[in-house]
């Protein structure tokens, strides 16, 4: 029997991504955070041409991991927040979805991820809005005291707001790259190795779509029974990108 060939499917990169005039690709993201430490780091790190730089938005002050500080003071750049939303909207041909990526159990990813998702609804009201957040650890201690504070108040406003939530646990998450591979100490660099990969494969079905019926509505239809049922937990089969040893370099 002859085998059959696979067939090379061709990406669409403006699902997520910008062509510059320069035929280079970036992605459509909006990078926001209250303490600017982080995305200092992005700006003068190897990946400062990778963003735009007029989507990257931060303040002076932090949130001291308190939701109430992340929520209220990202009132204060309302205005701001919506004219960067507004710019990278009108790249778009056809938007189907907003991906929000934070966590919950700090100030800025649970307060200003929550306001952010009214802005969104408000604005957007027939919008899929698509979340993927870190939840703190359900085993051990809390980080600080007022994580799950943090994490209750993001629940009531992923319940109210979001159409689809995925969950990711960092203590769930470096277990599996330890058992996977015991010669690995999983750190950030890993965890979100793994994070990245659910992700991509989450959004396949729309970037290698060879139907043009495809769409974020479709996705979730099926995955969603009712409205208020939309929290995920991940899963992957493949992982065996863990287990690759590296090469020793000859002296």
């Amino acid at each position: 029997k002859k085998k059959k060939k696979k067939k090379n499917l061709i990406e669409n990169k403006e699902i997520f991504f910008s062509e510059t005039s320069k035929g280079t690709f970036l992605p459509r993201t909006f990078l926001f955070d209250l303490e600017p430490r982080i995305l200092f780091g992005i700006i003068n790190g190897n990946y400062q041409n990778f963003y735009e730089k007029k989507n990257i938005l931060f303040s002076k002050q932090s949130a001291g991991n308190n939701w109430a500080i992340g929520y209220y003071k990202s009132i204060e750049f309302q205005s701001e927040i919506e004219e960067i939303l507004r710019k990278n909207l009108e790249n778009c041909d056809n938007l189907g979805c907003f991906n929000i990526f934070h966590s919950i159990a700090g100030g800025t990813g649970s307060g200003t991820g929550s306001y952010l998702m009214e802005i969104i609804r408000e604005e957007f009201s027939k919008k899929i809005i698509n979340c993927y957040s870190i939840i703190p650890n359900r085993i051990g201690a809390s980080d600080t005291v007022i994580q799950p504070y943090n994490s209750i108040l993001s629940f009531r406003w992923l319940t109210l707001f979001a159409d689809c939530v995925t969950f990711f646990e960092n203590s769930a998450l470096e277990k599996i790259i330890s058992s996977l591979n015991p010669n690995i100490k999983p750190d950030s660099k890993e965890i979100n190795y793994l994070i990245s990969k659910i992700i991509s494969i989450s959004s396949e079905n729309i970037r290698f779509s060879e139907n043009f019926k495809n769409s974020w509505e479709n996705q979730f239809s099926s995955l969603i029974p009712t409205p208020k049922l939309h929290f995920f937990s991940a899963g992957i089969s493949n992982l065996k990108f863990f287990n690759k040893k590296k090469k020793k370099k000859k002296l």
